[in-house]
């Protein structure tokens, strides 16, 4: 049984591209793709994404459940998230979450997010992240897509080092 509770890294490795491969097909068939980077992705650009990017993965028999990634963006990062669904609003999973950002956050001084999905920004919101606005008609389905930014300061405010470690 493998420990859903730690956070591992991608290593692009022959064992984390199966995972990969196995969550890209996930993805694919729950219609998570275009909720999740915006756009269909081909199994190409996803691992190219993948490979730019530095991803974090929960795992569990099932494979990946929980999936964050940070790209860089200017001096910050575009930071990046998708939970399984069944495993989605459990505490394990915020927890994981937590560190994530935490981590991501020791690589860049600021986070951007952006959100298709309102209920996704509010999320969000309650993780410390600032809501900055929205653009309209930016999305492929002609909706709007929120911007959101988080800091150190912000997170460290909300979310006390002992929620998560």
């Amino acid at each position: 049984m493998s420990d859903s509770t730690n956070l591992f890294t991608y290593t692009a490795d022959y064992i984390d591209d199966l995972a990969a491969f196995n969550w890209w097909t996930e993805l694919t068939r729950d219609g998570d793709m275009i909720a999740v980077f915006g756009a269909p992705l081909t199994l190409g650009e996803f691992f190219g994404m993948l490979r730019a990017s530095t991803v974090r993965v929960g795992r569990d028999d099932a494979g990946w459940w929980l999936v964050t990634w940070t790209l860089p963006l200017f001096r910050g990062g575009s930071f990046g998230l998708w939970v399984r669904k069944s495993r989605r609003q459990s505490p394990s999973g915020l927890r994981l979450i937590l560190r994530s950002l935490d981590l991501a956050l020791n690589d860049y001084p600021v986070l951007v997010n952006t959100c298709t999905d309102s209920n996704n920004a509010r999320k969000t919101v309650a993780l410390g992240y600032t809501l900055l606005g929205s653009i309209p008609t930016l999305a492929l389905n002609g909706g709007s897509v929120s911007v959101l930014h988080l800091t150190r300061e912000a997170f460290d405010a909300r979310w006390p080092r002992e929620r998560y470690t």
